[in-house]
Formats: C-alpha cells, sequence, structure tokens
C-alpha cells in the first residue's frame, strides 16, 4: 500500500487536529483519522458512512455505510482495528481487514483513545451510578472502572498515552466549606494586578 506523501500528510494531520477539537459536532459533518504507518486513510460524519482514501491521491476507495452519526475515528496502533465513536455515545470497532463489526460498547461518554495502550475510555452517562470505564481497544471488553461522586459532572477526560493514568475534568461545583471573600474586600492589588495585565 502506498505511504502518505511529505507534502499531504501535515495537511490532513492539521485538518485531523482541527476535528478533534470539535469533538461532538465533526467541522464540516467530517472527522479523519490516520493510521500510526500512513498507509491508511477514513473519513465520517454526518453521511454515516466510513469513507476509505487513497492516501495519496484522497481517492475514495470504498464506502461502507454503518447506520450512525460519526464523531471520531481512531486505528489501533496496528491499523487492524478502528474504533468509531458516535452522537448516540456508542463506541463500535471494526476489522479494517474486511470491515466486519467486532463489537459495539454503549455509553461512552467523552470518549477518549489511547491507541498505543491498547484502551479507551468514557464515561457512563449516569446520574444515579456515574462511573468512568477503560475498554480493550481490540475487543471492547471492560478492562477497568472507577465510581466517581454524584455530585461530580464529568466534563471532560482523556487517558495518558501509555493507559496509565485518566485525567478526568469535572463541572464547577458549589463548596459550602469554601470561604467566600465580597468584592469590596477583595484585596486593592489584585484588582490592579489583573487590571495591568497584557492578555496578548
Amino acid at each position: 500500500m502506498k505511504q502518505i506523501s511529505s507534502t499531504l500528510f501535515p495537511a490532513l494531520c492539521v485538518l485531523s487536529l482541527s476535528l478533534m477539537s470539535q469533538a461532538a459536532t465533526p467541522l464540516g459533518g467530517l472527522t479523519v483519522a490516520v493510521s500510526g504507518d500512513g498507509t491508511q486513510l477514513v473519513a465520517g460524519g454526518d453521511t454515516r458512512t466510513i469513507l476509505v482514501l487513497d492516501p495519496e491521491t484522497l481517492e475514495v476507495k470504498e464506502r461502507h455505510w454503518i447506520g450512525t452519526t460519526i464523531t471520531a475515528l481512531v486505528f489501533s496502533t496496528d491499523g487492524s482495528v478502528l474504533a468509531v465513536h458516535d452522537t448516540a455515545d456508542s463506541v463500535h470497532l471494526f476489522s479494517t481487514a474486511d470491515w466486519s463489526k467486532i463489537a459495539e460498547v454503549p455509553k461512552v461518554v467523552n470518549f477518549s483513545a489511547a491507541p498505543a495502550a491498547g484502551l479507551f475510555a468514557g464515561q457512563n452517562g449516569s446520574y444515579s451510578e456515574p462511573k468512568v470505564a477503560v475498554y480493550q481497544f481490540s475487543d471492547g471488553s471492560p478492562k477497568a472502572s472507577i465510581t466517581i461522586p454524584k455530585e461530580l459532572k464529568v466534563a471532560m477526560l482523556a487517558l495518558k498515552e501509555d493507559g496509565s493514568e485518566i485525567a478526568v475534568l469535572t463541572q464547577s461545583a458549589k463548596d459550602e466549606a469554601e470561604s467566600k471573600v465580597e468584592r469590596a474586600d477583595r484585596p486593592k492589588e489584585l484588582n490592579e494586578s489583573y487590571q495591568g495585565t497584557d492578555l496578548q
């Protein structure tokens, strides 16, 4: 299989990074993924179809209808598995050898993948029993889970590249034990410091 040309690859990387920042709503209805060795390129989005493209010419070689809107695409390290996250917060795992579905994992909110570790993670979206779970990239089997206190609402999460840690960012919450300072009682030098800060 052809390698991605040196002139095309940087542009694809920039496009991929810009689309990753729009996780829940792909930019222009499109998200892309490139395999680690640069020999596989896929795109998907509002069309509910995995488009398999020639990495060098960008010609669409295959189309695989999956029946759900795609929000993220991630290859396993060896390129044998493609993880597809959708608007229903499910992760679909496909074999890139024949595009057969390996598994489907529901309730993976705030999807984050660590292909080098063979893992992906997400929150189950439950209010009664909120959990962050980690799954095997190869077959979607559960690897570990962490119960989150009910009063904390998960805003975002991310797996470390080697899969050894997971960062969980929660929404702000009121803490009655935290002392509060009225505006009139704030130290004047703090206000002056802020006003004099160059934000450029």
